[in-house]
């Protein structure tokens, strides 16, 4: 079997696959690399070593080669979005339509899998094309929404949208609004949340930031904090419930009183495009017609984005063998790495992965 060659793929996991005419292979034929051995000199979770070789005479050549690469790509999103319409939110509504089609667009042109909901009036806020004419991508909630109502309408109209989430997906949520939720507070929204999707999510608020509220005369409010100055810039009052769920649920807190809303759209997006890591789980690839895998002839092979060279993750006989020292092991037709190794792997987001099949396992 070929080299394999260190390949230019950032974000990748490059599965290669060797397979035996009609038969399995010969388990412990040499391919090249000397067995991984364990010392107290140090983890050996992982050790560098040659690329797996095989020698000219080794009929295990003779088969053909299929090559699958699996991304690391960015994970599928479901962003939920509702916007107060509210009589003093007219101006933001005209800068959440100004900018959604662009949010879309540069989440879509990332390659991301995204579906957006909007929960609003209808009059109040208009999604244009192309986004607001994809029934694919974009669902839309009528429902007019309270000055204090953000949180619990979300709650409340939960089956209006439930079916366009998908399981697969993350689940974020944007909330704009000039005003606090005074029906539903941070702490029974978020256990309400994860109860009705059954996992977890993330909140992003565009409402005015913790602070101090004065009302000149009584009855007008506006906000004296991070460039919230009225008159010009008013607030019905601060967004402490909204601030609170992003900061429980790890989300982006945004001032509605930002004046450049295509940055804060930018913000908004980087924080929703995010990657997913190197997998800790790996299917093994069918063989092709009249051919069968050596599954004892496999060799996982890690190159970390630091530039150190490719290093061998040793095999255990099960999940029980992993240890602090990390390994890989089957699990049906999976290829499974250790918890130790998987944590390795996760924290590399430029790493790459190589797993051969039908070269000498390494094993300890």
């Amino acid at each position: 079997m070929p080299s394999l060659a260190s390949l230019s793929l950032p974000f990748a996991a490059l599965v290669v696959l060797g397979c035996a005419p009609n038969a399995i292979g010969v388990p412990g034929r040499d391919a090249g690399r000397a067995p991984a051995v364990q010392t107290d000199a140090g983890p050996p979770m992982i050790r560098s070593d040659a690329g797996p070789t095989s020698r000219a005479d080794d009929p295990f050549t003779e088969c053909a080669a299929e090559t699958t690469v699996a991304e690391t790509r960015f994970q599928p999103v479901d962003v939920i979005w509702i916007v107060d319409s509210s009589g003093s939110m007219r101006g933001e509504a005209d800068n959440v339509q100004a900018n959604i089609n662009a949010f879309a667009g540069t989440i879509g042109g990332a390659m991301i899998d995204y579906h957006v909901v909007m929960v609003s009036a209808s009059s109040f806020v208009n999604v244009p094309g192309p986004l607001g004419t994809d029934p694919s991508r974009f669902l839309y909630v009528e429902e007019e929404v309270g000055s204090n109502e953000g949180l619990i309408d979300l709650v409340n109209r939960f089956e209006s949208y439930r079916d366009f989430l998908r399981p697969s997906a993350s689940t974020h949520f944007v909330v704009v609004t000039d005003d606090e939720s005074e029906d539903m507070d941070a702490t029974t929204f978020t256990t309400r949340m994860q109860s009705l999707l059954g996992h977890d999510f993330i909140l992003h608020a565009i409402a005015s930031p913790p602070g101090s509220t004065h009302c000149e005369p009584p009855g007008f409010c506006f906000v004296t904090v991070n460039g919230c100055e009225g008159p010009d810039d008013e607030a019905a009052d601060n967004g402490d419930e909204y601030w609170s769920v992003a900061s429980r649920t790890g989300g982006e807190r945004l001032s509605i009183c930002t004046r450049d809303w295509s940055a804060l759209f930018g913000t908004l997006t980087a924080a929703i495009a995010v990657r997913t890591e190197l997998p800790c789980r790996y299917v093994l690839p069918a063989a092709p017609d009249g051919m069968a895998l050596d599954r004892m002839r496999v060799n996982v092979v890690y190159t970390p984005s630091t530039g150190t060279g490719e290093a061998v993750i040793p095999h255990v006989d099960s999940f029980s063998g992993c240890s602090g020292l990390g390994g890989w092991y089957y699990e049906d037709d999976e290829i499974v790495v250790c918890p130790a190794t998987c944590t390795t792997l996760g924290a590399d987001a430029a790493g790459q992965v190589d797993i051969a099949l039908g070269c000498a396992t390494v094993l300890i």
